[in-house]
């Protein structure tokens, strides 16, 4: 069984957000058919549990059935750590998590929890940064845009660090609300909450293809461009240095300066813009990476402008 719906990157697909995480992770499931199957799985569930011994002894990762103690209704779950004499239940077709005491608990079949992969996605934002770094108010923000609402998704890639509680992949992700199209990062950012971050390539292990080395950062390590994106990026520099984008532009305020952010910046040798990541802020200077190029300069922070 797929843990997973099959995913299709870098298309937009409908989704409905389930659950909203303290750490900014959020969870979608995908708009199909099994989706929308969930309640008849449920009342399945509810029938077979009548049948089904009680848990008796947990172990972390087990499936179960659980009966939710907010719902009640009976839903898949993984127990996802011991809480004597309780369970932590991380609900998997809709990503939140309950503790529940081991009466609630049923020991699972394998053929009905396996009849269909885990409906719940877990998903990052992949353009956004927030101000505090623990999520803290940002966290209600992004709950508030998004939860149990459309949205549509572009997703990008697994992140190569996050999982979820059980140690599901979480994808980095664009999202748009599904009715005004307008990006929820860029919500988040004109209300305040943090700032726009850029994405790295997605490059496949393996791939090849041509390169133009942009940058020696060391005799070991170096910058490169790939051949097949120098139109685009002809094109965004274009744009960035246009008299009508520019006039519209104004400094990061400096309570936005921080390690991560997306900027825009002048090079001191040809005095055009470029985008940038900060990677070091103080009062007085701040280091920014040119993410198109691979080099690095410091700026004076009245000087970096922000990124649309």
């Amino acid at each position: 069984m797929e843990m997973n719906p099959v995913l299709t990157l870098h298309k937009e697909q409908l989704v409905l957000v389930t659950e909203v995480a303290c750490d900014g992770k959020f969870f979608v499931q995908l708009d199909t058919d099994e989706a929308y199957g969930l309640p008849d799985l449920s009342a399945q569930i509810g029938q077979l549990a009548k049948t089904l011994p009680v848990v008796s002894a947990p172990a972390v990762a087990m499936r179960c059935y659980a009966l939710s103690a907010t719902h009640g209704q009976w839903f898949r779950g993984v127990i996802a750590n011991l809480k004597t004499p309780s369970c932590l239940i991380f609900y998997v077709d809709y990503g939140n998590v309950e503790t529940l005491p081991l009466t609630n608990l049923r020991h699972a079949s394998d053929a009905l929890f396996a009849s269909m992969p885990y409906q719940a996605v877990s998903c990052k934002l992949d353009d956004f940064l927030p101000m505090d770094s623990d999520w803290g108010g940002t966290f209600k923000a992004l709950q508030g845009l998004i939860m149990d609402k459309e949205l549509t998704l572009v997703f990008h890639m697994q992140d190569p660090v996050l999982r979820s509680i059980i140690g599901l992949p979480c994808y980095r992700v664009t999202a748009l609300d599904s009715v005004s199209r307008l990006s929820i990062a860029r919500k988040l950012v004109d209300d305040g909450f943090g700032q726009y971050c850029l994405s790295h390539q997605s490059i496949e292990v393996g791939m090849s293809g041509t390169a133009i080395v942009s940058y020696c950062e060391s005799p070991d390590r170096f910058w490169v461009q790939l051949t097949k994106d120098s139109g685009e990026l002809d094109k965004l520099m274009e744009s960035l240095n246009s008299p009508e984008w520019l006039a519209k532009q104004r400094p990061i305020p400096f309570s936005a300066l921080f390690s991560g952010a997306a900027c825009c910046v002048s090079y001191d040798e040809d005095g055009r813009f470029y985008r940038g990541e900060i990677t070091k802020a103080t009062a007085s200077e701040v280091t920014v990476l040119y993410v198109d190029y691979g080099n690095s300069a410091v700026r004076a922070p009245s000087s970096i402008l922000q990124l649309s």
